[in-house]
């Protein structure tokens, strides 16, 4: 990467971490949990995390969703490698909604009732929507969502094992070593200049 694009860089992700707490206020803020809501839509988090009464679920959710709407202006203003790297690192969050359509697929077989609400949101720079995901009604219409991504030929190697054994935990690994072989590769690209 060019020193110039590093340090353009570098001084966007000062000023998106001075907008956050540092671990100072994090400390004195974890044994008040009510302060702890109150303060994160100052941080940029949606304002329902604020709410005492959401259920633990919908709160971690937030959380999730949160992080991604404070990543995208950082995604946006990065180019090239880079921007390849950080929209991966977002891609995490996809896998996780892709796990969890497997675990209601394993669970109540053909046509289960997904919620597009029990799913994160992975924005603008996600890889899947969540809209998407919330479709499938078997393996194969899974295997469609997943068509043209880095995860298919796992999905689809993993679903065979699966099929032939009933080893879910064959599939699921699949996916996230290919998740994470993908992001060796990106993260390998940024040793170089970015040429881009």
């Amino acid at each position: 990467m060019r020193v110039w694009a590093y340090a353009a860089l570098n001084s966007r992700l000062r000023g998106m971490r001075a907008k956050r707490f540092s671990p100072e206020t994090l400390l004195a803020l974890f044994p008040d949990p009510s302060a702890l809501r109150s303060a994160l839509p100052q941080a940029g988090y949606p304002d329902v995390l604020a709410d005492a009464s959401l259920p633990l679920e919908d709160w971690e959710r937030g959380l999730w969703m949160g992080m991604v709407r404070i990543w995208e202006p950082l995604i946006r203003f990065a180019r090239g490698n880079v921007r390849d790297f950080l929209r991966a690192l977002l891609f995490r969050l996809d896998l996780y909604n892709v796990h969890t359509v497997l675990s209601v697929l394993a669970a109540f077989g053909r046509e289960p009732e997904i919620s597009p609400r029990g799913l994160l949101d992975t924005g603008m720079y996600g890889l899947l929507r969540r809209e998407a995901l919330a479709e499938v009604r078997d393996f194969p219409s899974l295997g469609g969502v997943l068509r043209g991504t880095f995860l298919e030929r796992a999905y689809r190697e993993g679903l065979r094992e699966f099929q032939v054994r009933g080893d879910m935990l064959a599939l699921s690994t699949s996916l996230d070593r290919a998740y994470f072989l993908h992001l060796w590769d990106l993260g390998g690209r940024l040793g170089g200049e970015d040429r881009t």
